[in-house]
């Protein structure tokens, strides 16, 4: 008869990393060589939003991350999953705020 191996998982992460998709941004214009107000043109946003968008201050829309995707190559999809990861860590930070990491 096989041996089966019980795996136990704990019910708390050691740590939470929070990785807003403005940092994704913020290092993807840096490596474009462009800075904020040029990639308001390029995305036709205003330059609020972008600077909103930096500083993790705005929550990425399927609009938005339509306008990011034609100024940085990187998929619509991707920007979403972004999102939607950093404010899922934000939920595990509020419950477990000790564990967080900017």
């Amino acid at each position: 008869m096989p041996t089966i191996i019980q795996k136990t998982y704990q019910d708390t992460p050691d740590y939470i990393v929070l990785t807003p998709p403005g940092k994704v941004l913020a290092e993807k214009i840096h490596e474009m060589g462009i800075d904020a107000d040029e990639l308001a043109e390029r995305c036709e946003l205003p330059q609020e939003i972008v600077q909103r968008l930096l500083d993790a201050d705005v929550v990425v829309t399927r609009e938005i991350a339509e306008k990011l995707e034609k100024a940085t190559w990187i998929p619509v999809k991707n920007w979403i999953r972004y999102e939607e990861n950093y404010r899922n860590r934000l939920e595990l930070v509020k419950q477990y705020p000790e564990k967080a990491v900017y």
